[in-house]
């Protein structure tokens, strides 16, 4: 993979420049997350919600990219196609693609499972007043920030690419969530929010989960995901996982951490 991003030779407009960039970059440099493939394909012109498309699995990307920091929101197309996908779980793949320059370097490039975009992750926009030529369209913004960093693989970090091997292993972690309904994903979106938005606040944190009927290795992958971004974290899930492997999989686990020695659960 070459993490510089091409001179789209022709184009002078800084939007038609940047999709070119980095939409040729991504069909000649990125391989699928999801499977074996090494490489990921242009959807048709007109494709609703998708860019990219893996020519082995089928699974479907959209590719969001912006020069310097992406912001908590997203702009998108029609909103109500959109929503349709969310509650349906076929909203494509996210692609989140910061960049320094054009032609430059790729700085972050961090995939999202669609499964995390649910309806309450879609804003819809205020609809075009009747003189407008698409007179009533709704359009929508994703709204990234309230997605938990967890469920965002990083594919390049600080302009280094991870190991391919990583990236696919990261990702397998989220593929119960396919089979989940949209009540079902939204909650779920909550827990490793929840986990990061605590023990990012203090070193004394108190985290309560209710399964509601999932699995033990489903609340296992969630916990185990989180624990990267915070040394709290990290022991929390090393005591979820002992917690499950001895059977407790029903009602309430709760979590309780005060220092990276010591923790209680049950």
């Amino acid at each position: 993979m070459n993490p510089f991003l091409p001179d789209p030779v022709g184009y002078k407009s800084h939007s038609q420049r940047a999709r070119v960039a980095t939409e040729s970059w991504v069909a000649g440099n990125l391989y699928c997350p999801a499977c074996p493939s090494p490489r990921l394909d242009p959807t048709l012109t007109g494709h609703p919600v998708a860019d990219f498309v893996c020519p082995k699995c089928g699974e479907e990307y959209q590719l969001k990219s912006k020069h310097g920091k992406l912001g908590a929101r997203i702009t998108d197309a029609a909103y109500s196609e959109a929503l349709r996908a969310a509650e349906r779980n076929a909203f494509p793949h996210l692609l989140l693609m910061q960049y320094a320059a054009i032609p430059g370097p790729v700085v972050t490039l961090q995939a999202v499972p669609g499964a995390f975009i649910t309806p309450n992750a879609l804003e819809s926009r205020k609809a075009l007043s009747s003189t407008a030529r698409r007179a009533g369209w709704i359009g929508y913004n994703i709204v990234i920030g309230h997605l938990p960093q967890a469920a965002r693989v990083a594919v390049i970090t600080e302009g280094y690419p991870r190991p391919i091997r990583e990236v696919r292993q990261d990702w397998r972690k989220w593929d119960f969530l396919k089979v989940r309904d949209a009540s079902t994903r939204m909650w779920f979106n909550e827990i490793p929010k929840r986990v990061e938005r605590r023990a990012g606040k203090s070193s004394d944190w108190k985290i309560s989960m209710r399964l509601r009927g999932t699995s033990p290795a489903s609340s296992r992958v969630i916990v185990s995901s989180v624990q990267r971004s915070d040394s709290n974290s990290r022991y929390c899930g090393t005591a979820a996982s002992s917690s499950f492997a001895r059977g407790v999989d029903t009602g309430t686990c709760r979590l309780e951490g005060r220092s990276r020695s010591s923790a209680a659960y049950g």
